[in-house]
């Protein structure tokens, strides 16, 4: 990238990660099928993010990642990828405050490992965390919240979520809202790296529209945060929701990309907040 370039290139940085076995996970008391100890890398990583909003200033968590080769259905859900790590260290930095009305709580979308949510936690949102895939959702996310239980400062309740379902409003209601203890709804929605299929991208946006009308509380906010790799057809489809949502970008960095010509590629975050007219 350029001097001056409105990116700045963070490199994977060296992880301060030493051996953690995944038994320590599961003495936690997470029930998890036997499979799981050969899903999921035996090494977690120790991530440390800046949050002036809690006690210490910083959120640590113990981050394990699934195999892709023990995963069938899913050779990405489970693994930590750029845009999950760079959306949870913006989330840390701002707080639970900046970030939710009081009794609120949030929604994450495709969580994978569950790095997002976990983040959201440990500033003390409660959060419903779904993936489309049960053995990433019931595998390798119950085990990072069975392992980082003492980091936690609400709850982090784990669900199965497709977005192209045709699940009635009844049933997402139940499944989005029925698991929360100490809120009165999800507020805040959360993704990463979510819109890198056409398929995906329309089965989202009919799934932001709908948790749009059953909004328990009329503050409601998306945010989300990709690594750029088709730039118009994101751009899209963030345009086919401007009738219902009114979006800006918030952060932008360039991070390391094996799979792009020049090494590196953005990692942009929007925030969505929904229209006046909308909320009636």
């Amino acid at each position: 990238l350029k001097a001056g370039s409105m990116f700045e290139l963070r490199a994977q940085r060296p992880l301060s990660t030493r051996p953690h076995a995944i038994s320590g996970a599961m003495s936690a008391g997470a029930d998890l099928d036997a499979w799981l100890l050969g899903a999921i890398k035996s090494e977690g990583q120790l991530m440390r993010f800046p949050a002036p909003s809690v006690p210490g200033g910083e959120v640590c968590l113990r981050l394990f990642q699934g195999d892709p080769a023990q995963l069938p259905g899913s050779d990405s859900g489970g693994v930590l990828w750029e845009a999950a790590e760079v959306l949870a260290r913006w989330l840390c930095e701002r707080g639970r405050s900046e970030l939710l009305p009081p009794g609120a709580a949030a929604l994450e979308l495709g969580c994978g490992c569950g790095l997002v949510a976990l983040a959201l936690a440990a500033l003390g949102a409660e959060v419903v965390a779904t993936d489309g895939q049960p053995r990433v959702v019931y595998g390798v996310a119950a085990a990072n919240v069975a392992a980082n239980r003492g980091a936690l400062r609400a709850l982090v309740h784990l669900r199965v979520l497709r977005w192209g379902d045709e699940a009635d409003d009844a049933m997402l209601r139940e499944m989005v809202i029925g698991p929360l203890v100490a809120s009165a709804g999800p507020s805040l929605v959360v993704g990463a790296d979510l819109l890198y299929d056409p398929e995906g991208r329309a089965g989202l946006a009919v799934l932001f529209r709908r948790l749009a009308v059953l909004r328990v509380l009329d503050e409601f906010k998306v945010i989300l945060a990709w690594q750029v790799r088709h730039r118009a057809a994101e751009d899209a489809f963030f345009s086919g929701l401007t009738d219902v949502f009114e979006s800006r970008e918030v952060h932008a960095e360039a991070v390391l990309d094996l799979f792009s010509d020049s090494g590196a590629s953005p990692v942009i975050i929007v925030e969505m907040t929904l229209r006046s007219s909308a909320k009636s």
